[in-house]
């Protein structure tokens, strides 16, 4: 009898062990929250090797990006960012005297106060895979980076006369916009840096990255501004609306560089900490 009720109370036990167990199987582990970080930095670029014997100019601008964790288990990310430098501008003022005539007689003249903006630019986009350090309060990275860049130099013409003569947007006197070179190519490379925490969720990006550019074509900051503009025009006619200019009315005689555009660029800036689509 003793032997039964031992038995009985030890399959009672087994039974009891055995539900746990499977309860405890069937909850689904706890996934850690996905994380990323969402940047926006100061941008300079420093032209090197063939690029930098080129030109003197430093593009300067500014950059954000957003890089993405899957698992705080994993400490890689991937992201992309997306750039924007100036690489120089001149402005440039100058008045144009249009003759208002009838059957060949001079009624008028108009003295139009013209202004000439020339601006080179440059954009940089790059995909990313990032290794972040799984540490608390700085964390060092490293960066493999590959993407373009896209360069081009563009002219606006503005009409500052209280008239508004010939611009196509009295608000801000546009006459006309043209963009004289243009040149796509590649940028690849790697780099690094770190974050610094201020407060939670919040850091202090620093960061250097080495991008191998290809060859492309450009005007130089030198260049531009040495540029003096030339007016294909016939002048003012009053029974034309908006004047006469075209785009093609704006020319400019200089011949722009070739070189690969290899650059260092560095960034300072703040990173944000998202959990969950929350700061």
């Amino acid at each position: 009898m003793n032997k039964i009720a031992t038995t009985f109370i030890c399959l009672v036990l087994l039974t009891q062990f055995a539900t746990a167990q499977t309860t405890k199987s069937n909850k689904k582990p706890k996934l850690p929250p996905h994380t990323g970080y969402f940047d926006l930095n100061l941008l300079m670029g420093v032209p090197m090797q063939e690029y930098g014997t080129a030109t003197s100019s430093l593009p300067f601008g500014f950059n954000f990006s957003y890089m993405h964790q899957p698992s705080r288990y994993v400490p890689l990310l991937i992201g992309g960012d997306f750039g924007y430098m100036s690489v120089g501008n001149k402005t440039i003022n100058r008045t144009l005297t249009a003759d208002i005539t009838a059957n060949g007689v001079l009624l008028d003249q108009l003295i139009i106060p013209l202004q000439f903006k020339i601006n080179n630019n440059l954009l940089t986009s790059h995909l990313k895979l990032r290794f972040l350090a799984p540490t608390n309060y700085i964390k060092p990275y490293v960066d493999g980076i590959g993407g373009f860049n896209y360069l081009w130099t563009s002219t606006q013409v503005f009409d500052r006369s209280e008239q508004r003569f010939f611009a196509r947007d009295n608000d801000d006197g546009l006459i006309s916009r043209k963009t004289q070179l243009q040149s796509f190519t590649y940028s690849a490379g790697a780099g690094g840096g770190i974050l610094f925490q201020l407060k939670p969720h919040m850091y202090l990006n620093l960061g250097v990255h080495y991008a191998f550019g290809g060859r492309a074509n450009y005007y130089d900051n030198s260049q531009i501004q040495n540029w003096d503009i030339q007016l294909n025009t016939t002048g003012y006619n009053p029974n034309q609306t908006n004047g006469t200019f075209k785009d093609d009315d704006l020319t400019v005689d200089a011949t722009p560089k070739r070189s690969k555009t290899d650059m260092l660029l560095i960034q300072v800036g703040l990173s944000w900490n998202v959990v969950d689509g929350k700061y």
